[in-house]
């Protein structure tokens, strides 16, 4: 596999002085953002109580309560958290999660070795890097969430990137990772199943082992990236996609903010839908249907009647019936998810990857329709969250549990991490809100 080399070598050979300023700045944000999203999400019941369940005295803080655990559990918990509330950042040309299978694992490994910001920050950004062209060049098979499985390699890059490994070691930490994929299912998310955040998880937990199993002269084979996700896992795998313009162009300024917490699949036909009443008065008494046209991966979310709220955040009608709901309280979210169908468009499909677009009908019982077609939505790169709003999001996320104070210097570390250290970082995570 050479070009699989070539991310080694990619990894190995640069340094955050060779990569363009704005990159280094995104980074940044994106870093900033997924730390709200851990803080937030780990106030969910479930990451609460495994978090308890594995405390120690002396270990890896978990973000945002009063618990330390073992290095693999705190990466594991961390992750879980961060993708718990589908508030984390992800990548248009990756079509998944790519910072959410690096960072919690990264923080682990960081604070054990009280590394410098300067050089988790660098290992982040590459490790990302690698893990949004894998994800670019793998098609997975339709059952298959991109949770838990090509993004974990980027992981076990950014660490032995972290370690200061080269050559040999941080192949093997890549090929090790790259054979310990999860098969994570669609139709998990679909039932309102949380495993589907343990995808994730786990694969921060591998990679948080990794340096211990490959110090320990276990092997992998690199060639096993291409058998899993050209055959097992995916239908197709490009490399020539992987490594094009490799150090050269970033796929990281690729990335998306969300604002919604749905799947990002919902968030376009749910701005449509906004756009609609911006633009006309709707009586809502007399709509009959709601049609939503989309790509292919986003018309799966089809499902009309779900069984409980997670499983309303993968479901087109589900979210956007309770987002109505919520402009609209009048309005029963489960009757109006029965009045909204999802179509695949070939046209909408064909605008991929550069655009992730909906179309929206809504058809009145006298058989009048309104229509908006909606082009991506906010937080993609052509309609980038401004780093304002970001803040503000961290803080609406964030502030509840560390306060408002310590939300401001969250930020402000973030966005200087290089003259700060992973210990400065997490510190200012820990705990409830103290007053």
């Amino acid at each position: 596999m050479n070009e699989l080399k070539q991310l080694v070598t990619f990894v190995q050979t640069t340094s955050l002085n060779d990569i363009d300023p704005a990159v280094v700045e995104q980074a940044k944000l994106i870093l900033m953002d997924s730390m709200g999203a851990i803080l937030h999400g780990n106030q969910t019941e479930e990451v609460r109580r495994l978090a308890a369940m594995h405390s120690v005295s002396d270990g890896v803080p978990v973000l945002g309560l009063s618990t330390n655990a073992s290095d693999v559990i705190a990466a594991m918990v961390n992750a879980q958290g961060m993708v718990s509330q589908e508030l984390d950042e992800g990548n248009v040309f990756a079509k998944g999660h790519p910072a959410s299978h690096i960072l919690p694992a990264l923080l682990s490994v960081a604070y054990r070795r009280k590394s410098s910001g300067r050089d988790f920050l660098e290992s982040f950004l590459l490790g990302y890097e690698v893990t949004a062209r894998l994800g670019h060049a793998v098609r997975l098979k339709p059952a298959i969430h991109p949770h838990g499985n090509w993004a974990m390699v980027g992981g076990a890059a950014a660490v032995g990137k972290l370690l200061g490994w080269s050559g040999e070691k941080l192949e093997q930490a890549m090929s090790m990772s790259a054979s310990l994929p999860m098969v994570s299912l669609w139709e998990q998310a679909f039932d309102g199943h949380r495993v589907r955040d343990v995808y994730v998880g786990v694969v921060n937990a591998i990679n948080t082992l990794i340096p211990s199993l490959v110090e320990a002269g276990y092997t992998a084979s690199l060639n096993g990236f291409q058998s899993i996700f050209d055959g097992i896992l995916g239908e197709e795998l490009s490399w020539e996609k992987a490594v094009y313009r490799l150090g050269s162009e970033y796929y990281l300024m690729r990335n998306y903010f969300k604002e919604l917490s749905y799947c990002r699949y919902c968030h376009s036909p749910i701005e449509g839908l906004a756009a609609l009443m911006q633009q006309e008065t709707i009586d809502w008494n007399n709509v009959s249907r709601i049609d939503v046209y989309t790509y292919k991966l986003a018309a799966q979310l089809n499902r009309q009647t779900v069984s409980n709220k997670f499983a309303a955040k993968f479901s087109i009608p589900a979210a956007m019936a309770d987002w109505l709901s919520r402009q609209q309280p009048s309005l029963n979210a489960q009757e109006w998810a029965k009045k909204i169908f999802v179509h695949e468009d070939p046209d909408i499909e064909a605008k991929l990857p550069a655009e992730r677009n909906s179309r929206v009908v809504v058809t009145m019982s006298d058989g009048t329709t309104l229509s908006h077609y909606q082009v991506g939505a906010k937080g993609d790169p052509q309609r980038p969250f401004k780093e304002e709003d970001l803040k503000e999001k961290l803080v609406a996320m964030a502030g509840p549990v560390i306060g408002k104070d310590r939300c401001m210097e969250l930020i402000d570390v973030c966005l200087d991490i290089e003259n700060h250290t992973v210990e400065e970082l997490i510190r200012l995570c820990v705990g409830h809100l103290r007053t």
